[in-house]
């Protein structure tokens, strides 16, 4: 029997250590690699418009995946990956945290390790400018002139695509795209009816899509967090320390000044 609890108790501790991995090879390689998707990804990440090189966006500069890091005491390094795949890079160990808008929910919290929010989103629907047909939500219901049902799109595997199933799943045509401008620019060329983005991606490539417009108010409220992998118990809580203290001294609000994404 004793030996039985010993085995049990050396099986705990080692579940235990393996947990703690993820935190312990961060400060051993003097890294925090984070993934992100830059393609389509303002104002998340993104290239220079001076050097295609060089990676920006209010993900990359401080506060976030720099100052993060820099209170881990290590250095921030950014590792490319398709947004849908990233969650499989997570669980490979490709990368360390998921930093490109991905929103809290339930299912990824289930399977994941969630930091604390760093940033409030909503739902934003954008049209055509010249088609009056859409003033509000409601009017996805109708059919278009030649009956056919609205076609929709949005970022796949997002809360976006996810609330316009929800609620136009049965009355409209819901397209996900890879990217969120692919959506934008579908919807400017006529080949969708609408597309329903987060108001960060809305605001800021409003000046390069001047053939949309917002429909009413942003609907759907949620969280942008960081994942880690879960199970890792040390590492996010030194993630939330850093979010904490970057709230604190304002600079998480100077960011969002600085992309023009500090709102209501």
């Amino acid at each position: 029997m004793r030996s039985l609890i010993g085995l049990v108790l050396c099986l705990l501790f080692a579940s235990s250590a393996a947990r703690a991995d993820d935190l312990d090879d961060v400060l051993a390689r003097g890294e925090l690699r984070w993934g992100g998707d830059q393609e389509g990804g303002g104002p998340y990440v993104y290239p220079s418009d001076d050097d295609p090189d060089v990676i920006v966006g209010f993900e990359v500069d401080r506060p976030l995946a720099d100052a993060v890091a820099a209170y881990l005491g290590v250095r921030a390094r950014f590792v490319q990956a398709d947004w849908d795949a990233m969650p499989d890079m997570l669980g490979a160990g490709k990368i360390d945290v998921m930093l490109n808008g991905y929103e809290w929910t339930p299912v990824r919290a289930d399977a994941l390790e969630p930091s604390m929010p760093y940033y409030v989103y909503g739902l934003q629907l954008l049209a055509r400018s010249e088609d009056d047909s859409i003033a509000a939500f409601e009017d996805l219901d109708r059919a278009n002139t030649d009956g056919t049902k609205r076609r929709l799109g949005a970022l796949v595997g997002s809360a976006a695509e996810d609330w316009l199933r929800e609620r136009f799943g049965a009355t409209c045509e819901v397209i996900a795209y890879d990217g969120n401008t692919d959506a934008m620019r579908e919807v400017e060329t006529g080949k969708l009816d609408a597309t329903l983005q987060d108001t960060p991606i809305a605001s800021f490539y409003a000046p390069s899509f001047p053939g949309l417009r917002p429909i009413g108010a942003p609907v759907g409220r949620g969280y942008y967090v960081m994942f880690v992998r879960d199970g890792e118990s040390r590492l996010v809580p030194r993630l939330n320390e850093a979010l904490i203290v970057l709230q604190r001294r304002g600079d998480l609000g100077r960011i969002y000044r600085r992309y023009g994404l500090w709102d209501a």
